[in-house]
């Protein structure tokens, strides 16, 4: 057994420091760095120590992404992608009571990013930072659970720490949603003809979504971690893409109304009034900095 003050379950709740301009410099697309900031305030993460590796767990809403296992010798490098797509070497390490995290860029090894994971009071801080630009943020991470605490004297046996539980998997599972059902739009507010013109929208289809938007009828649902949209017709209906909810960092090809090539994206957070809310993102292939948002509350 070793010490571990820096495992197990987590929810970040704040970050300081150069978050923007650090992923920016990254070069991570920006419906991407939406999602990371999202989680940056709210994801939940696992930390654990299984077989003398490192291993890292995105606690999901209906599904948990587990990163590959990295040894802590610090020297065995796992390959990997960053999410800006770079292909990468992850390395991990503990020096002291702290956990040293290193993703080296293959294109060039003096190009890397590393992490230091630290216990403070009942919490963790995991500073980022950017070796080659020089940005650095932290992130403050408080226990997922009530009454776990770190503690510097505990012993923690490898592989004691596991995954959410299947009871509490199957709740999540089984939860529905706040936007799940059918609905009937009745009205909108806003710069709805402006938005559809400035988005190239062509005439006879903006005309259609208007008439769409006083009493077309839709679905919203969940299924298999994944949102999907259904537009119910008079006598069929058009069922879009699923898009993965909060876990899939490549979004989902499609194009919009207009006829441009987007990516999907879908992730849930709460808003300013702390209400969940399900946002959408299509962000335009050409341009990922080019986006529509959709927010659902």
């Amino acid at each position: 057994a070793t010490t571990k003050t820096n495992t197990g379950r987590w929810r970040a709740v704040k970050t300081e420091g150069e978050f923007e301009p650090f992923l920016r410099d990254r070069g991570v697309p920006f419906p991407i760095r939406k999602m990371i900031r999202l989680m940056s305030n709210g994801g939940k993460f696992e930390f654990a120590i299984k077989n003398g590796a490192y291993v890292e767990t995105e606690i999901g809403r209906f599904s948990n992404k587990v990163n590959k296992p990295i040894p802590l010798d610090g020297k065995t490098g796992i390959n990997d992608k960053s999410p800006a797509g770079e292909e990468i070497i992850k390395y991990a390490k503990i020096e002291g009571e702290n956990l040293i995290l290193t993703n080296v860029m293959k294109k060039d090894q003096d190009d890397a990013v590393d992490a230091e994971v630290w216990a403070e009071g009942n919490g963790l801080r995991k500073r980022m930072t950017n070796r080659k630009f020089g940005t650095s943020f932290t992130v403050f991470l408080e226990p997922l659970y009530s009454g776990y605490t770190t503690n510097n004297n505990s012993k923690v046996e490898d592989d004691s720490l596991v995954n959410i539980t299947t009871q509490q998997q199957s709740k999540e599972k089984e939860e529905r949603m706040f936007f799940e059902g059918q609905w009937r739009a009745v009205d909108t507010q806003g710069d709805f003809d402006q938005f559809m013109y400035d988005r190239g929208v062509p005439f006879p289809i903006r005309k259609m979504i208007r008439l769409m938007s006083n009493g077309g009828t839709f679905e919203f649902v969940v299924k298999n971690g994944a949102y999907v949209e259904i537009e119910i017709g008079r006598f069929s209906n058009k069922v879009h893409k699923p898009i993965p909810i909060g876990t899939n960092l490549k979004g989902v090809p499609d194009k919009s109304p207009a006829g441009e090539p987007i990516l999907k994206y879908a992730t849930i957070h709460k808003n300013e009034q702390n209400q969940d809310t399900l946002l959408l993102t299509n962000a335009m292939q050409k341009d990922e900095d080019d986006c529509v948002d959709a927010q659902v509350w």
